[in-house]
């Protein structure tokens, strides 16, 4: 029975707004501060051990006086409610017959019920503070975001979804609510603007960019930016001729279903594969080219997990010694500003944090490196205490390699323990490092990771995919799997690029276009490839019938054993399987890129 759906006598944790358990069969009961901390930190991170709840909840007292608080502390619980905790040798959790607000708050978001969530309070243990416990406040001060965050993503869906169906007026009034929780965000305001001009109610338009000027002038001291100022001219030319209708006015949507599937299409195998990994705390690795859904996987799987840190590699870092951890490092000391740290820690982190004391340069020896690995682990498993218990990082092929090495090192100390921090990577293969490869070997040598690699879709699960967001689109399956080749990025923006041109009315065109997203991608992949191995993709694409290595040879003046090489490395970036092009959108890249009478010729050639 889901926990929405429990018995109304059940009793029921209040932790959104002022703490209190409530009951169908007696007054409402006032929880005491520590007690509400007890619970919110047992309903949002679950069974945990007494040891941990003692030193998060009265660090300033040695093991022995805290533990003996905790037991005053569930024994005064146990009175007011005996059955509310399940105690477990020396690990504690709430009882399933339990029902607990925020948990249903969190199952509201889950299921994508919008407005439900919106009818729900999301200040979590309102008018509370912890000063005196500065580990768990500050990992209360990261769950209280985390909830305002739920509450703005669900105006944005609704937003969406209003505007979507044409209900302007309701879309209109989200958006407000939107701007209010933000009033600082110039997109919010310019979502409202163009909303209420979209209803044909330019003043009203007007008015909102009048009030947006004034809050900035007021509180940051400063004017709208262009975009905005843009958009308000556009408005004002739009309420002085009707028949004006600039393109910020009247911009083509995307359907949401575009942006966004509805639909979460196969991925079964790999979803128990993690669930398997996850409960044993080892390291996933989720590997994949480019727009086979890496990321909506780990979302998919996070989402019944709990709240979970991002971290993330970006182009830049491989230029720079550690400039990926230090971004992480910064983001962990934000998420947790409460947090003290020892200051030997505070020195060596400061190497790769300018600002945070006397840094004394990145290590220069395996010394100085162990010493400053140290310290960075020490820092984290000072934030798991906290509650940074899940951390998930993405484009893990474009960490830079000082970075990588101190993620090993700060990482594998939580590896393949039960309480440890669980985490989840994704990376691109083709893009990985000599030294990501080495360190994600090491991990899967030792048994403390599980790599999960992603491959296309089927052609049912394309079919799917497609039926999820119109039925009528279904009957278009065949042709656009073996165009982009159960790549659902690939998928996806084939049918934006059509939606863009107005092209998407019962039919298919005749030729189907390499949508500008999917071209850079491929054309970045291509950017590897010697120039034997370019020659052969291409010859491939000109081929009518799968390419046969004989043929290829003559074709191009090449030995058979020369040229054994570079098909391999065709075969393992994915453009080359069994002598043909593996999808469309490739072949269409390929063949752009060749002159029509070489295209003739060489055709020509195959054919003898």
């Amino acid at each position: 029975m889901s926990k929405l759906n429990a018995s109304a006598c059940d009793p029921t944790i209040c932790l959104l707004g002022r703490p209190k358990l409530t009951h169908a069969n007696r007054p409402d009961a006032a929880l005491e501060r520590k007690a509400a901390a007890l619970l919110a930190y047992l309903a949002l991170e679950g069974e945990t051990s007494r040891s941990l709840l003692a030193g998060l909840l009265w660090p300033d007292r040695g093991e022995s006086t805290a533990r003996n608080n905790l037991a005053q502390c569930l024994h005064r619980l146990a009175l007011a409610e005996a059955a509310i905790l399940v105690a477990a040798r020396d690990r504690l959790e709430i009882a399933p017959h339990v029902r607990v607000d925020i948990r249903e708050a969190l199952q509201l978001h889950r299921d994508g019920d919008w407005k439900g969530l919106l009818d729900r309070r999301m200040d979590l243990l309102s008018g509370l503070d912890f000063d005196e416990c500065s580990e768990f406040m500050a990992w209360l001060c990261a769950q209280r975001e985390n909830l305002q965050r739920m509450r703005q993503d669900a105006l944005e869906r609704l937003v969406e979804a209003a505007q979507g169906t044409g209900q302007l007026r309701a879309a209109v009034d989200y958006a407000r609510k939107l701007m209010e929780s933000d009033p600082w965000s110039e997109a919010a305001h310019r979502r409202v603007m163009r909303l209420l001009a979209l209803m044909g109610d330019h003043s009203a338009a007007i008015a909102a960019y009048e009030r947006c000027r004034a809050i900035l002038a007021n509180e940051l001291g400063v004017q709208p930016n262009e975009e905005t100022q843009r958009l308000h001219r556009e408005i004002c030319a739009a309420s002085r001729y009707p028949n004006f209708g600039p393109n910020l006015l009247v911009e083509r949507r995307i359907p949401f279903g575009l942006l966004r599937p509805p639909r979460f299409v196969g991925r079964h195998a790999e979803l128990a594969r993690m669930e398997e990994a996850w409960r044993e705390g080892k390291a996933i690795f989720v590997s994949g080219e480019a727009g086979l859904g890496k990321t909506r996987l780990m979302q998919a799987f996070l989402a019944d997990q709990g709240r979970c840190h991002l971290f993330e590699g970006q182009p830049d870092d491989v230029k720079a010694p550690y400039a990926t951890y230090s971004r992480t490092l910064r983001q962990v000391m934000s998420a947790f500003p409460h947090l003290t740290y020892p200051d030997w820690v505070m020195r060596e982190a400061a190497r790769i944090l300018p600002g945070m004391g006397a840094g004394t340069g990145v290590p220069v020896d395996d010394h100085e490196r162990l010493r400053f690995h140290d310290a960075l682990a020490e820092a984290n498993d000072i934030a798991v205490r906290a509650g940074m218990r899940r951390v998930a990082v993405d484009d893990l092929h474009l960490v830079d390699d000082a970075s990588l090495m101190v993620g090993h090192h700060v990482y594998a100390r939580q590896w393949g323990r039960g309480d440890g921090m669980r985490t989840i990577m994704l990376y691109r293969p083709e893009e990985f490092s000599e030294e990501g490869r080495q360190a994600l070997y090491r991990v899967l040598d030792r048994g403390v990771g599980t790599e999960i690699r992603l491959e296309p879709l089927s052609p049912i699960e394309v079919a799917e995919l497609l039926e999820g967001i119109d039925p009528d689109w279904t009957n278009w399956s065949v042709r656009l799997y073996a165009h982009c080749g159960g790549n659902p990025y690939f998928i996806l923006e084939t049918l934006r690029t059509l939606h863009t041109r107005d092209e998407l009315r019962g039919a298919l065109p005749r030729e189907l276009p390499v949508a500008a997203g999917v071209r850079a991608l491929l054309e970045r992949r291509l950017l590897g490839l010697d120039d034997q191995s370019l020659t052969l993709a291409r010859l491939a694409a000109i081929a009518q019938h799968p390419l046969e290595i004989d043929s290829a040879s003559r074709a191009l003046a090449c030995p058979p054993l020369a040229m054994l090489e570079s098909w391999s490395r065709l075969e393992s970036r994915g453009i080359l399987r069994q002598g043909v092009v593996t999808h469309g959108s490739w072949r269409r890249l390929l063949l752009d890129s060749i002159p029509g009478h070489i295209v003739e010729h060489l055709r020509r050639q195959l054919a003898l």
